[in-house]
């Protein structure tokens, strides 16, 4: 997860440790009233629903614009068995360099982050660590699927 692991973009930065990365997340989730696995699973069931979308072409939902942002090559789950690997905790999640991007279009709220993500958050309550390309914070992400 760290710098030099297996991707080139760390999922935590230097001096950050996993342990209370969760802490504090799940913390924030139970000030929302809102499990890690229900925020991932509303993620996932989004972008299943723009799988067709791509960049530049959203995917329209009631509250929501939801463009895929299709990458080559791919990110693994840390937790998987060997990097190139689907990870299977939970649900499963399977390799993939996809981004996302969300628009609120209530709250004006923007959030990206990579397809992965969905995985991480529902299967590992994993937000990513502060300060990296991973980051969803759970309240922004609460709001923008209207869990909150």
């Amino acid at each position: 997860m760290l710098p030099g692991g297996w991707h080139s973009r760390p999922l935590l930065l230097h001096g950050q440790s996993l342990e209370a990365v969760l802490e504090q997340d799940a913390r924030r989730l139970g000030d929302l009233g809102i499990r890690a696995e229900a925020l991932g699973q509303a993620l996932t069931d989004v972008l299943d629903q723009a799988k067709d979308s791509d960049w530049f072409r959203a995917f329209r939902l009631s509250h929501l614009d939801v463009e895929i942002r299709r990458r080559r090559g791919f990110i693994t789950c840390p937790w998987a068995a060997e990097e190139t690997e689907k990870c299977m905790a939970g649900k499963g999640g399977r390799a993939t360099a996809n981004q996302f991007l969300l628009r609120h279009r209530d709250s004006g709220l923007v959030l990206s982050g990579f397809q992965i993500s969905a995985h991480l958050i529902r299967d590992h309550a994993f937000f990513g660590g502060p300060g990296t390309a991973f980051r969803l914070k759970p309240g922004d992400l609460a709001v923008v699927l209207n869990l909150r």
